[in-house]
């Protein structure tokens, strides 16, 4: 938190650590990190572990660490680990995806003024995710359909459901897991500002009904090979319009108000 360095900060102080730690006990099996988040595979009961993270907590003044052990299920990040079918056949461990207590399931509501590729992206991805999580396929089709259901109660409809999440099957798991080549060549990007009043199919229409402008040249057609795709940024809201991020000093904040007062309160009221 605070500088845009903090997280790389993070990374450095915590290897640091970590060579501190790591050659001290051998009955560290594994160790992985993310950020200030280990899954560590100790060999070893709860109370050795325990004796270990003691050490730890040592090694440090204000770094403490804490942590939740079992012998059956772990969770790590969005992950639960445990021993499940595969581990008493083949001795693997089972994932599925893992989600807190507290979870509100507060989703992007469908009346939000949002491009239609935004609902499509999300519901997408957040499918993409529990297919690469669980691998067992009961429980891929439990949190899918469970995810569905609450989309439902944001308005969304079965159809389009559907479409977002017809092109993810469970089959192709073993695909969604390799890691997705991008493209060298930059793509040409058209900007708009998002508004309810911007119809995203039909603006994709025009711009592909006149694409010919552009293939049809010989230069352009090398420097643009491909069609652009839209992006859209945030319109102004009202707390733009009522909230002033920074004042440089109190002259600025008389200012404000003044503007505040004379422009903006009269037309937000006719507004509402």
């Amino acid at each position: 938190m605070g500088s845009q360095a903090s997280l790389e900060i993070c990374d450095i102080f915590m290897h640091k650590l970590e060579k501190s730690i790591l050659p001290t006990d051998p009955r560290i099996i594994r160790w992985f990190r993310y950020r200030d988040d280990i899954l560590l595979h100790f060999n070893g009961n709860i109370s050795e572990l325990s004796v270990l993270v003691n050490k730890m907590n040592k090694i440090h003044d204000t770094i403490k660490f804490t942590m939740e052990a079992s012998h059956e299920s772990v969770t790590y990040l969005d992950l639960t680990i445990f021993k499940g079918k595969n581990f008493e056949t083949q001795g693997r461990l089972d994932t599925k995806v893992y989600t807190k207590p507290t979870e509100t399931y507060q989703y992007l509501d469908r009346t939000s003024a949002h491009p239609l590729a935004t609902f499509k992206g999300f519901i997408k991805g957040e499918v993409l995710r529990y297919a690469r999580l669980s691998n067992n396929e009961n429980d891929f089709v439990s949190k899918r359909d469970n995810f569905k259901e609450k989309l439902l109660a944001r308005n969304y409809t079965a159809q389009e459901l559907d479409r977002a999440i017809k092109g993810v099957s469970y089959r192709e798991r073993s695909d969604l897991l390799l890691p997705k080549l991008r493209e060298e060549n930059i793509p040409l990007v058209f900007k708009t500002t998002c508004t309810p009043h911007i119809k995203t199919k039909e603006l994709k229409e025009i711009f592909l009904r006149h694409w010919h402008l552009i293939s049809d040249d010989p230069n352009l057609c090398q420097i643009f090979p491909k069609p652009p795709f839209l992006a859209y940024k945030r319109a102004h809201n009202l707390k733009d319009y009522l909230v002033k991020s920074r004042f440089k000093s109190n002259g600025d904040l008389e200012t404000f108000h003044e503007v505040y007062d004379d422009k903006y309160l009269d037309t937000l009221i006719e507004a509402l």
